[in-house]
């Protein structure tokens, strides 16, 4: 399952292993460039948070837009079952039950 942040545009939850594969197949189709820089993970049980940047350019041009990418992974028999991404740092933390 990978749960988009409601406020984002066009952001639904997909369910089912090939569901969440198809739409991580089809970002490349709509960036010119996508980049994640990993800041950290924290551990904290079943859960991941990443820390991490994402950086992208459409395929029709305009400027580089780089922002946080927050996300809570649920890790069950070492799969991710889970994720979650957040608009903010402070909402990923928050959900984390962490304080930065």
């Amino acid at each position: 399952e990978w749960i988009e942040d409601p406020r984002l545009p066009g952001a639904t939850a997909r369910r089912g292993h090939a569901e969440v594969k198809r739409y991580f197949e089809r970002m490349p189709r709509y960036w010119e460039e996508l980049r994640f820089d990993l800041e950290r993970f924290v551990d904290y049980g079943d859960e991941v948070l990443a820390l991490a940047r994402v950086t992208t350019r459409a395929r029709r041009g305009g400027p580089e837009i780089g922002r946080p990418f927050d996300a809570i992974f649920t890790v069950r028999d070492g799969k991710i079952v889970r994720g979650r991404s957040f608009s903010t740092r402070h909402e990923a933390l928050d959900a984390a039950g962490l304080r930065e």
